[in-house]
């Protein structure tokens, strides 16, 4: 009876004109976003099966190139190494033609026991196609079975434009050993990722990203990782380096452009919206960056507690900009609306959050068409292997002229309540049941009956839009059975007197949310406040609600 119900309910809102399909995605570029005039709309998930082939462990890296999008991933093979009890590791190649909805089954582009260096593992890296040279160039955390030696960095190449297939190791391999960058952009006693690590060697480039070709150079970012020790915490560093070969590097030299410390640590993400466990955060893991109009714009994931993944730790996704990858800790510029951008995810009913939960964003730009979209995937890991995958989303202009609509900022922020004493009110980090995989809210009237006018609302300034036209709606669910609520867009006067009013009744369950849309408002010349406000009238029901808007048209 509950699916019928759910059912005759969204049919009834069909015919009054107030459930539509989404309306089409305007490509943003970076500074629409950092004006905060673009958002991140979910697209679809792109695992946890990509071409037929399991990959839990996370989508690593897409690269764009001709008509098709290519994604680097590492697969596992059923044998352990000898040194130690993992399993061994190799990396594939995925194509997909039609913007990650579907893909080609794989090729094997570094296969197990290829060389020496990396026949243990051979993981985390990146590849570009160098058109200057016909060749794609990759780059990969590289583990020999030789239990003396720890992570290091290895390159391969393909000849041609085509990435599908096996791309060649050098015999220089490995091109990097563990530190050696490091021990350069650390030189000075007061560079921040010398003093904060207390001295200590930053150690294991990894999870590196082919950052920028400036037609001699490529410029490389990667991991640093200081573990902790029983009485000095881990740390993590972002850090970059130059290359014309990927065999010889320069780094740590800022006669060379080349910053001489860490390009983000901990410090960066002091400011985090974020309740980080004790010690707060231990600074940057995997990042990657793109240029748009003028700027570097880098996404960094930031743990709390250590870079090796631990259950109960935080680990979230940031965003940065600077106008040269010259620039160090403390001069890349935080997004004006705040960090995180993503949320690591939350446990609502107690147990302790899994490790590293968010992995690999990466943000890329699709040249493929025009104009060009930008897109930031993420892998989020979960305790149910149903709710892992990788998920895509969209950089798009937005027109919402409500704060916080979709619950980016993992708070309530700029969202009220009336009755504050009896109607609750909360934020939660539980992507497996949000339609954009992100967080949102959860409000009852705090006992077992609501009353007349128990909602949440927000204000908006309406004066900029007099006489515009304007849409209201959202997502909505419930933790269980079916609720009646009301969706109301109050129009009101300088005295807060009623000048118009519009009003949705729905009956959200617990089956999924359903998406209520207003037909189109306009804004009254005497209106000065536009009320967005969800009116709670079952008091046994917990409302879900997310992706709430009053749209400009």
């Amino acid at each position: 009876m509950k699916n019928i119900a759910s059912l005759f309910a969204v049919l009834l809102l069909i015919m009054l004109g107030v459930v539509h399909p989404a309306s089409a995605q305007t490509p943003a570029s970076m500074a629409d976003y950092w004006a905060g005039n673009a958002e991140w709309k979910l697209v679809r998930q792109m695992d946890p099966i990509v071409g037929g082939v399991s990959d839990n462990g996370g989508a690593k890296t897409v690269r764009v190139s001709g008509d098709a999008w290519y994604l680097f991933s590492p697969y596992a093979n059923q044998s352990a190494c000898t040194r130690e009890n993992i399993l061994k590791l190799g990396i594939r190649v995925f194509k997909s033609t039609n913007q990650g909805a579907t893909w080609s089954a794989p090729a094997d582009a570094i296969s197990l026991g290829a060389q020496a260096a990396s026949d243990c593992e051979a993981t985390d890296g990146d590849a570009i196609y160098d058109a200057s040279a016909n060749k794609w160039r990759m780059i990969y955390q590289c583990l020999s079975e030789n239990p003396t030696e720890g992570w290091q960095v290895c390159y391969a190449e393909r000849l041609g434009a085509d990435p599908m297939g096996t791309f060649t190791p050098v015999a220089a391999n490995p091109v990097i050993r563990s530190g050696t960058l490091w021990q350069q952009i650390c030189a000075s006693p007061t560079s921040r990722c010398r003093v904060l690590s207390d001295n200590r060697p930053v150690l294991d480039e990894g999870t590196l990203k082919i950052s920028h070709f400036d037609g001699t150079y490529f410029w490389v970012t990667f991991h640093g990782f200081v573990p902790d020790t029983a009485s000095l915490p881990s740390r993590g560093f972002r850090g970059v380096a130059k290359t014309a070969d990927f065999v010889t590097w320069i780094a740590g030299n800022i006669s060379q452009g080349t910053p001489d410390d860490a390009m983000l640590s901990l410090e960066d993400a002091n400011q985090w919206r974020e309740d980080w466990n004790t010690g707060g955060p231990i600074g940057p893991g995997d990042g990657s960056i793109i240029q748009d109009g003028g700027y570097f714009y880098q996404t960094v994931e930031v743990p709390d507690l250590n870079l090796g993944c631990r259950d109960g730790q935080n680990w979230n996704v940031g965003i940065y900009r600077a106008d040269s990858l010259a620039k160090k800790t403390g001069q890349w510029e935080g997004l004006p609306a705040g960090n995180p951008i993503f949320y690591s995810g939350k446990p609502v009913n107690g147990g302790t959050n899994i490790g590293c939960a968010i992995q690999y964003a990466q943000i890329f730009k699709d040249t493929t068409v025009s104009p060009n979209v930008i897109y930031l995937k993420l892998n989020r890991q979960s305790k149910e292997i149903g709710n892992m995958g990788t998920d895509l989303y969209q950089l798009t202009v937005t027109r919402n002229l409500l704060k916080n609509g979709d619950l980016w900022k993992a708070n309530a922020e700029h969202w009220n309540r009336t009755f504050q004493g009896q109607t609750n009110l909360a934020v939660f980090r539980w992507p497996q049941t949000a339609p954009d995989r992100n967080q949102f809210m959860a409000t009852n009237c705090g006992k077992p009956a609501c009353d007349p006018g128990q909602s949440v609302y927000q204000d908006v300034d309406a004066t900029p839009y007099a006489g515009q036209i304007v849409d209201f709606g959202g997502k909505f669910s419930t933790g269980g059975g079916t609720g009646k609520m009301f969706l109301r867009l109050h129009q009101l006067d300088v005295n807060n007197a009623l000048v118009d009013e519009k009003v949705i009744e729905a009956y959200p369950n617990d089956t999924g949310f359903i998406t209520l849309l207003s037909a189109p408002v306009q804004v009254n010349p005497a209106t000065k406040l536009l009320r967005y406000q969800v009116y709670l009238e079952t008091g046994t029901v917990t409302y879900f609600a997310d992706e709430m808007h009053v749209t400009l048209h």
